[in-house]
């Protein structure tokens, strides 16, 4: 890697934006952080998240890489957030250069800076090289589709994959739950079957109390369970790409007009799709019923923190059983950091892995030529390449139209860097965002987070480059993220200001339906459909109030 006019070494601290005085100095041979402050005049300040799922490691390495080869008359400093970013950004007080949020950032269009000119220019270090490209053009895949839907390319830029979520599985536990072998679910229906057969396990290393092994760890005892985050993928699957993207504008399609229509008069959009809502219900219901005792008997008193060391084998306040699936992102690993070490130093060492949400087994009611389970099990195999000839009889539509549910995943927050208007340094707060969009930040990143690729811009880490290897787990995710072409998201213009979703109180079903409290696929439509129709006018107003056509 070649440097770029070094001086010096130097260090990166955090420290209090508002008071140079109160930097914490770290010093890095002779010169300490608080005399490179001073003598650096190209200061930028940045706010980040201290309890994200990725820490701050990772950003101060990149920092410091940028600061020690890249430039030396930049100082980066770094400020936990102290809440309010939002509000302080909208009322023109945000003391920062920089921000780098991990929700939605609609509601800050025209409050932060353009970006247009960083998304049209090279990443810092890649100019004049050659197969370089513009920061627009290395964007992975997985968000060009959804930061388009969010039309925030020309305010934002993300610094990470963003939280999409697959099925964690653990290898070592389906291992020895199936040593003849056995097959990850494609479908909802081969899911379902999978854990009928999980509860019929029995591990020599168990004490049997109820049941050795469950489907599904979940943490239904606090807000955190990822599944009320994605189980919407399955209603993506079930409508598809182009219906799933209107749907969370309000729109439905029409088959008279050939159009999709918005209807300001009472939720159409609701009723049209009422079968897949059902279907999608059901497939939660199915799951989540504590009589199927696919999830674990226990999950209602978990947390995120124990949901997830039970996945990672090391059982629950003293009871061993173990589960085989939890939906989960691909910083599981990290997160999970503790329980697989411990269970490394029991010599019971956990292999985990990341696989692709089920394809939800009704799509099979929208294609042409698939009209069986079994066909529809071929074509996926066929869609994932485990096999290289295409099912009889099936047309290249409905592949295709498979293909794009396989890829589906959600996302429960995007987010990106944005830098507020009122910035006093927004050259060098811009001149270190493309430093984050160049394969050296991507690489110096992955490193920090143990082989976990997170800055987004089409660099793939080798182990080679990372000194060291992958885990199983890392290597499937990036399998995983390659294959994810599409990222359905749930947040058009109008679920924003509409507050239009699935269902009324649907991120809470899967907890009502394990606590016995489901109301069925048919009531459940029709309790939240006449919720809907009861203020639609006042949602297509709040809608309409930002901006927003209802025209057809």
């Amino acid at each position: 890697m070649k440097k770029h006019s070094i001086k010096r070494t130097v260090s990166l601290v955090a420290a209090a934006l508002m008071s140079v005085s109160g930097l914490a100095g770290c010093s890095s041979g002779s010169v300490t952080g608080l005399e490179d402050f001073n003598k650096r005049p190209n200061k930028v300040s940045i706010v980040y998240r201290q309890d994200n799922a990725y820490g701050k490691e990772w950003i101060t390495e990149v920092a410091r890489e940028y600061m020690t080869n890249y430039n030396d008359d930049t100082y980066i400093y770094l400020q936990p957030s102290l809440g309010e970013d939002f509000t302080k950004i909208q009322t023109s007080s945000a003391p920062a250069d920089l921000y780098l949020f991990d929700q939605s950032l609609v509601e800050l269009e025209g409050f932060v800076e353009d970006m247009t000119d960083v998304w049209n220019s090279y990443a810092i270090g890649e100019e004049g090289k050659e197969g370089a490209k513009l920061i627009k053009d290395k964007l992975s895949p997985l968000l060009k589709s959804w930061r388009d839907e969010e039309n925030t390319r020309a305010y934002s830029l993300p610094y990470s994959q963003g939280t999409t979520y697959g099925f964690v599985y653990n290898k070592t536990v389906l291992d020895e739950a199936f040593p003849d072998g056995y097959t990850l679910p494609r479908t909802t229906a081969e899911l379902f079957e999978f854990g009928d057969k999980v509860k019929t396990v029995d591990l020599p290393n168990v004490k049997k109390v109820d049941q050795d092994v469950y489907l599904m760890s979940c943490s239904l005892g606090d807000n955190y369970e990822n599944l009320k985050y994605s189980q919407v993928t399955w209603f993506f699957q079930l409508i598809g790409e182009e219906k799933a993207e209107q749907f969370f504008e309000g729109r439905y399609w029409d088959e008279t007009t050939s159009k999709f229509l918005f209807d300001e008069t009472k939720p159409t959009v609701y009723e049209a799709y009422k079968e897949e809502l059902m279907e999608f219900y059901t497939i939660v219901d199915t799951l989540m019923s504590r009589q199927n005792n696919y999830v674990h008997k226990d999950a209602a008193s978990m947390d995120y923190t124990y949901a997830s060391g039970v996945e990672a084998g090391a059982g629950f306040k003293g009871m061993p059983a173990k589960t085989v699936f939890k939906v989960d992102a691909p910083y599981f690993e990290s997160e999970t950091k503790v329980f697989l070490e411990g269970m490394k130093n029991r010599n019971q060492e956990q292999t985990m892995g990341m696989m692709r949400f089920p394809i939800a087994s009704g799509i099979i009611n929208r294609l042409d030529s698939v009209n069986d389970e079994a066909t529809l099990r071929a074509v996926i195999d066929y869609v994932d390449g485990v096999t290289e000839t295409k099912p009889a009889g099936v047309s290249d539509a409905d592949i295709e139209e498979v293909a794009d549910a396989r890829g589906m995943t959600s996302m429960f927050t995007g987010g990106g860097m944005v830098i507020p208007k009122t910035s006093a340094n927004k050259k060098g707060a811009k001149d270190f965002i493309r430093f984050m969009c160049s394969d050296t930040a991507a690489i110096v990143a992955a490193k920090a987070l143990n082989g976990l690729e997170l800055l987004p811009y089409g660099k793939t880490v080798s182990n080679e480059e990372l000194g060291f290897k992958k885990s199983h787990f890392l290597e499937t995710v990036s399998e995983w993220n390659t294959k994810n072409t599409i990222l359905a998201s749930d947040d058009g213009a109008f679920a924003t200001w509409g507050n239009f979703y699935v269902g009324i109180e649907a991120n809470t079903i899967c907890y009502t339906i394990f606590r016995g409290n489901g109301v069925g696929a048919e009531n459940w439509w029709k309790n939240n459909y006449d919720a809907y129709a009861y203020d639609w006018s006042v949602r297509v107003k709040d809608y309409k109030s930002h901006g927003y056509s209802t025209a057809n």
